[in-house]
């Protein structure tokens, strides 16, 4: 009895053979070099070598790998502008009190594309910490499409209470007041990182999200009418809902961040220390709302009263990029720009505008100046999540690590 050589990896040990006997035919389009159970008994040099087979867990894996931090993110504000899609489509300036005019799935449809949207964007960084993906292109992901679905989230919320008709529903200069409002919350957030390194995040983010899944299922239960009728002292839901947002924002969120780069500042922790290199990330923000408000308040034709939703629309478009520009330099510990290049059309089309040299056509240019800087955001985001990928040597949908070449 002569033992064989080993098996393949599947193998435990050799087993002997009765007789030695022929190899089999080599299997077409079989890579390496077959491995016969038993062979002749020879030197060892001239034994065939078997053919080890890999394991399953080292074999190519479909392209189709778990998703990671930024596939949870991108996913939740997808959520986010599909929730608000359906009344948009309804109610393009706003304006709509009638009881039926939005059907009631689009409502239940909104709460629960909100609570999949807050879902997802809370468990994106635990489960990057967990698959051990963190990285700045998840972060970037992360804060990134927040800065945008901010401005998404009030759109949506204004399409419950609508605009103001005489005797109820918010005007939409409160609309503005409102969306600054939560733009300057999350900004300052950013600031504060940008400071501190620190990204302090109050339970008013929280709140605001139970508070809108609440109201779109009670507008979905109820009715919109449930917004029509006074609640206290002939004040109405909405009436509270502003003013406590105003309070929140006066003094809560923007004393604690003072608080917290204060704070930074005794620790002797504060990543910049010159006050001109800290109030830099607001200088094109604060512009910009500056420009904005004027073009509302001084506009010939009031523009914000008739187009509203696509003038809050831009106003948040134009908001997340220029603090995506800011979270970037955070990331990147460099110095940000101190004048945003939005700021300069901007600053021509709001003289035009209010100059009276537009006319008729203020509506239009606001169309395409909003389309501007829809595709120029995209555009923006696709070629740093791309040059990121690449230079921290990863895929951007995928946990799968890219091949050096």
């Amino acid at each position: 009895m002569v033992p064989g050589p080993r098996g393949n990896a599947c193998s435990h040990g050799s087993r002997p053979d009765p007789a030695p006997r022929a190899p089999p035919a080599r299997m077409p389009g079989a890579g390496g070099r077959s491995s016969p159970r038993g062979a002749a008994a020879g030197p060892p040099s001239a034994r065939p070598r078997p053919r080890r087979l890999p394991h399953p867990s080292s074999r190519p894996r479909r392209p189709s790998v778990p998703r990671c931090q930024r596939g949870a993110a991108q996913d939740g504000d997808v959520a986010v502008a599909v929730c608000e899609r359906p009344a948009a489509a309804r109610l393009p300036t706003l304006q709509g009190t009638s009881p039926g005019l939005v059907p009631t799935w689009v409502w239940l449809f909104s709460a629960f594309t909100t609570f999949c949207a807050y879902a997802l964007d809370s468990i994106d960084g635990k489960h990057a910490r967990r698959t051990q993906s963190s990285t700045p292109l998840g972060e970037l992901f992360d804060h990134g499409l927040d800065s945008w679905a901010t401005s998404i989230f009030v759109l949506s919320f204004f399409s419950v209470c609508s605009r103001d008709n005489g005797k109820t529903g918010v005007s939409v200069y409160t609309m503005y007041i409102y969306l600054s409002i939560v733009l300057f919350n999350f900004m300052c957030s950013h600031w504060e990182k940008y400071n501190t390194g620190v990204l302090f995040l109050p339970w008013g983010y929280d709140i605001s999200q139970v508070v809108l899944i609440a109201a779109y299922l009670l507008t979905g239960a109820v009715g919109v009418e449930i917004w029509q009728e006074p609640l206290l002292f002939g004040y109405y839901i909405t009436d509270a809902l502003v003013i406590l947002l105003i309070g929140f924002s006066l003094f809560l969120s923007f004393p604690q961040t003072l608080y917290n780069i204060y704070r930074a500042h005794l620790k002797k922790t504060l990543k910049n220390d010159s006050l001109y290199e800290g109030l830099l990330p607001l200088v094109s923000p604060l512009l910009l709302f500056v420009l904005l408000t004027v073009w509302v308040v001084l506009s010939p034709s009031n523009i914000l009263a008739k187009q509203p939703r696509l003038f809050l629309w831009m106003v948040g478009v134009a908001f997340s990029n220029v603090i995506c520009k800011v979270i970037v330099c955070q990331m990147s510990s460099t110095r940000p720009e101190l004048l945003h290049w939005f700021l300069f059309p901007l600053a021509l089309l709001v003289y035009a505008a209010i100059s009276g040299l537009l006319g008729w056509m203020e509506e239009v240019l606001l169309g395409v100046f909003a389309a501007l800087v829809t595709a120029a955001h995209v555009h923006y985001g696709v070629c740093v999540g791309r040059q990121l990928s690449e230079h921290l040597n990863i895929y951007i949908f995928s946990l799968k690590k890219r091949v050096q070449e």
